[in-house]
């Protein structure tokens, strides 16, 4: 596999290590290849940024039950649900 040939599932495997900066570099640089020639992987990639910066920003404000049970419902996380 050459450094622009890493295919959607082999960059969304370690998604996590790599937005919060903790890939080693040459995988940062193998995924940053791929990103420049995915628009659906920059998708994901940028939706997962907005979203846990979205969490952060407001993870101080506690969600109403009712609301917090309908989006761990939506997000099929009910075993997750702490009330």
């Amino acid at each position: 596999m050459t450094e622009h040939n890493m295919n959607c599932q082999e960059i969304l495997a370690p998604l996590s290590e790599y937005i919060s900066g903790e890939a080693a570099e040459s995988l940062c640089a193998r995924i940053e290849a791929h990103l420049k020639e995915c628009e659906n992987c920059r998708i994901v990639v940028d939706t997962v940024r907005k979203t846990i910066l979205l969490y952060k920003s407001t993870a101080a404000t506690a969600l109403p039950t009712d609301v917090r049970r309908r989006l761990y419902q939506v997000l099929d996380l009910d075993d997750y649900l702490v009330e």
